[in-house]
């Protein structure tokens, strides 16, 4: 038996590969469950990736009361791996993203750094009340 009809006795097409429970599931609409997160949030014009990093800093404060103290602690972890670990080309200095000359997700990549750069920006308008979500 060949890998291929190995492989294609184990799954058919539109088989389940995994599944993550709801209780698991970050969105928007969840975060914004949160009051004290929600009216720190809906005050400003920010976008959901910003909001779910504001909601994730928000928990990892929390540290051992949080319900995602598992699995923030597991991400830094990861995240302490160094050269092991993988990294976001997000992250990349300028002359690693050299090696995407000529790729189209190189213009991606700065177009998403401009992005983020500029949503940062816009963070220091919530910094002041940032007294009340981090307490």
């Amino acid at each position: 038996m060949s890998y291929h009809q190995f492989q294609n006795t184990l799954t058919k097409k539109g088989d389940v590969a995994f599944s993550i429970p709801n209780s698991l599931v970050v969105t928007l609409e969840r975060v914004l469950g949160n009051e004290t997160i929600a009216e720190l949030l809906t005050t400003n014009k920010f976008s959901e990736l910003a909001c779910l990093a504001l909601y994730l800093m928000y928990e990892k404060k929390q540290g051992k009361k949080s319900f995602w103290y598992p699995y923030i602690r597991e991400l830094d972890r990861q995240r302490g791996r160094g050269q092991l670990a993988v990294e976001s080309p997000l992250l990349w200095s300028e002359s690693e993203l050299e090696y995407l000359a000529g790729s189209p997700l190189k213009d991606e990549i700065l177009k998403r750094i401009e992005g983020i750069r500029k949503e940062y920006n816009e963070l220091d308008t919530v910094w002041f009340m940032s007294g009340s979500l981090f307490q």
